[in-house]
């Protein structure tokens, strides 16, 4: 008994020193882009306040805040779409642990349960989503002077691709109502008889 407590212990000492590392790797990553991304919009106010920045670009339609903001803009929807794989992973990890803590889910870590992917997939999509908004409002003005009467089909292409990750969300979202609802029954009033898994 003892043996054998001793050979699982050890063999759970370099599983969870892996976990830890990866989750601050992750942890760090997914800090750096928000960090990145909060001093971006940051700097781009300090330099929306500079004089004659509402001036227009010589030879262009476009003043030089609009262009500064494109020029944020795209650099804050790179970082997301970086980001979107690791708030995801770092969502499924903390999820999992959740859900061992909580004592609901052995073996969750090698098999993890629905509701634990739907939510990182939520995750992962509602921040392309975010991407794809940001863009939307960032470069308009640079886009919207050259357009002129088909202003209207910048806004088309954009509803388009914030229409792609809002569908995943909403079917992540129904595809998790069934685990969760089971969750919180088990939660509340225990596991239904007959139904180990609780389903």
């Amino acid at each position: 008994m003892t043996e054998d407590r001793s050979v699982s212990s050890g063999e759970d000492r370099p599983v969870r020193s892996r976990s830890k590392a990866l989750d601050h790797g992750t942890v760090r990553s997914a800090a750096r882009v928000v960090i990145v991304a909060l001093a971006s919009v940051a700097l781009l106010s300090f330099f929306r306040l500079l004089p004659g920045v509402d001036r227009l670009v010589p030879y262009t339609p476009v003043t030089f805040v609009a262009l500064a903001t494109a020029v944020v803009t795209v650099a804050v929807v790179v970082l997301l779409a970086y980001a979107a794989p690791r708030f995801a992973a770092l969502t499924r990890t903390r999820f999992e642990k959740v859900v061992v803590e909580s004592g609901t889910g052995a073996g969750v870590e090698a098999n993890p349960k629905p509701l634990v992917e739907h939510a990182a997939a939520v995750v992962y999509w509602l921040t392309l989503f975010t991407a794809v908004i940001i863009a939307n409002r960032g470069l308009e003005g640079v886009s919207a002077p050259f357009l002129g009467d088909f202003v209207w089909a910048y806004d088309a292409v954009f509803l388009i691709a914030a229409l792609v990750p809002l569908v995943f969300v909403t079917a992540r979202v129904a595809a998790a109502v069934g685990p969760l609802s089971t969750a919180i029954a088990d939660r509340v009033v225990g596991r239904a008889p007959g139904s180990p898994d609780g389903r």
